[in-house]
């Protein structure tokens, strides 16, 4: 449909074949992301025709004209697309050499981003301006130097986890309350860890990334938007506004982005719309008229009908969408994965927004956000969760755990298996409170999860 085509897939498609594929190979400096994003992507919105309509943004769904229009001027500014690269390609390796007299760490990939910026400003010019290659790699390399330093796990740990229990037993555990992740899918009723010892280079993690996973994505290059040479944070300031933000509701400041999150959770998961022509009127109507979402605590009814609306136009049209029913069957058995998929990547949108201290989110920041979501995050989440498991059932590590902490008091263990009422399962939090510290629902299950578990396997009466 023609709202499954944008400027972002449309250069990806252009900028592909044997010879840009040696131009992105691995290491080469010209990372393919940076390039469509930071070079192509400039000179094309650069030299858009007004007659066309407005300048498309990156992401955005373009209508069936539109996206013609975007294609024919793809193809006729290739040649400049080019010309741009290979400038770009001699100014990443003199700024790598730069960086190096200055006695800096910094490889061809490190500054592909900055470097894909600099040299897609200049051409965004019409001609493009000249560029002084080593001026210009020269200054890139300065501005790495210049770059705040992120702290390493344990200087971070030692600054900065006493700070992080203190203000989760201020506003942490009321946030928890007000604000639970399971109830949208976005992760466990629990504590964040402070630190986590598995890998956390994944969306599905949700609220269930820690804290310090959470400072990471500052400097992650592909985790923001801005270039790296006009990024502003400090690193001391990246910590404690990260400390504060994970011990708000969902982990996010802005009011409007817990709205957000849980009106796309509310949304129904339909792969069978009754009235497709009705989907699109509402979700187009709610894409082009700019929303503003609601900022009071509860849902935004538009974005409900719109989401919903949008689930719907994906299962009828788009091939990802086909793909994953015909590899797993019919949505009913798994309806609630796509919904949880959506509320996490969301989420990773939402958190880049606050990271970036950009404007509360309207329609313009989510509709790009679920049009991704949709045709690559929720098939990878769906087919990862149905292979390995619920995305919110505990562990086998974490029960295992509980069982050993269990055994070690074995009358705590009778009165949860005779009663788990209120009073002994906040007993047993408090024990494992004591033995695995703040966030040690990342250890053991937490209350709701022993509950189930014992509900689900009662002791026998033999």
């Amino acid at each position: 449909m023609g709202t499954s085509v944008t400027l972002h897939s449309l250069l990806d498609a252009a900028l592909s074949g044997p010879e840009w594929d040696e131009i992105f190979r691995w290491g080469s400096g010209s990372q393919r992301s940076d390039v469509v994003q930071h070079v192509a992507g400039r000179i094309v919105r650069a030299r858009w025709d007004p007659s066309a309509g407005e300048v498309p943004r990156q992401r955005a769904p373009l209508a069936a004209g539109t996206a013609e229009a975007a294609s024919a001027l793809i193809i006729g500014l290739l040649p400049t697309i080019m010309a741009a690269v290979q400038v770009q390609r001699k100014v990443v390796q003199a700024a790598v050499a730069a960086a190096q007299e200055l006695g800096l760490r910094a490889s061809l990939a490190d500054l592909s981003e900055p470097s894909c910026s600099a040299v897609g400003t200049a051409y965004a010019q019409d001609p493009p301006d000249s560029v002084d290659v080593s001026g210009l790699g020269r200054e890139l390399a300065m501005a790495r130097a210049r770059r705040p330093v992120r702290l390493e796990k344990l200087e971070f740990t030692a600054t900065y986890l006493t700070m992080y229990q203190t203000r989760w037993a201020d506003e942490g555990a009321a946030s928890l309350a007000a604000y639970p992740p399971a109830q949208i899918g976005l992760g466990r009723n629990a504590a964040p860890p402070f630190v986590a010892s598995r890998n956390e280079n994944s969306w599905l993690l949700g609220t269930d990334r820690s804290v310090w996973g959470r400072y990471r994505l500052h400097f992650l290059g592909t985790s923001r938007t801005c270039s790296a040479e006009g990024y502003s944070h400090a690193g001391d300031g990246c910590s404690v506004e990260e400390v504060g933000r994970t011990c708000q509701g969902y982990g996010l400041t802005e009011p409007t982005h817990r709205v957000a999150l849980r009106s796309v959770s509310t949304a129904s998961v339909d792969a069978d719309p009754v009235g497709v022509a009705r989907s699109h009127q509402v979700w187009n109507s709610w894409r082009d008229q700019g929303h503003a979402i609601a900022v009071d605590g509860t849902v935004d009814n538009a974005l409900v009908v719109a989401t919903a609306a949008k689930i719907a136009l994906w299962f009828h049209y788009a091939r990802p969408a086909k793909e994953m029913v015909h590899r797993h069957g019919k949505v009913d058995r798994y309806f609630e994965l796509v919904s949880h998929a959506l509320v996490r990547k969301l989420w990773m949108g939402l958190h880049r927004l606050e990271r970036e201290h950009d404007a509360p989110a309207t329609s313009d920041d989510v509709n790009p956000l679920l049009f991704a979501a949709l045709d690559k995050a929720v098939p990878e989440a769906v087919t990862t969760w149905l292979r390995e498991g619920s995305s919110t059932a505990p562990s086998a590590g974490r029960i295992n755990v509980t069982t050993t902490l269990l055994l070690s008091h074995p009358q705590l263990a009778i009165r949860l298996t005779e009663r788990p009422g209120p009073e002994t399962l906040a007993e047993y939090a408090e024990l494992a409170r004591i033995r695995f510290g703040t966030a040690w629902t990342e250890h053991v299950l937490d209350q709701d999860e022993l509950k189930a578990l014992i509900d689900r396997h009662p002791e026998s009466e033999e």
